[in-house]
């Protein structure tokens, strides 16, 4: 067994020889032309077709104008229209605000319920019998 592993070793030394020696051979690398270092002279002014309409760069953080008048008012829908962007305004907000308080604290008396099972890693306290 040991000879096996002897001649393994000898193979892997000579194939890592005979690339070594052979990694150099074959044609040379074609080499890129060469560059000319001069640089053209500029003999005029520089081209600018629209002298006056350069623009400084636009904050991409600022939402676009849409211009006067650009708008439309609720008053220039059709009762339709002032229908669909109406949906969901209500007369009294408070009570919508008052809803989502209380859905926001049965959700948390739930967390708070659920939560030693969780710390426990027992999940489905129900099937086992606990009540949680």
């Amino acid at each position: 067994m040991r000879h096996f592993q002897i001649l393994g070793c000898l193979a892997i030394l000579i194939v890592i020889v005979f690339a070594r020696s052979t990694r150099g051979d074959g044609e040379p690398e074609p080499q890129p032309p060469a560059i000319d270092e001069t640089t053209e002279p500029i003999t005029g002014d520089p081209v600018m077709p629209n002298p006056g309409s350069e623009q400084p760069m636009r904050d991409p953080f600022t939402p676009y104008e849409i211009g006067a008048g650009g708008g439309w008012g609720l008053d220039d829908l059709t009762p339709d229209e002032q229908d669909v962007v109406l949906r969901g305004v209500t007369a009294n907000p408070q009570a919508v605000q008052d809803a989502y308080a209380g859905a926001a604290r049965d959700l948390a008396d739930r967390a708070r319920a659920e939560h030693p099972a969780a710390a426990l890693g027992i999940s489905k306290l129900g099937e086992l019998g606990v009540v949680p």
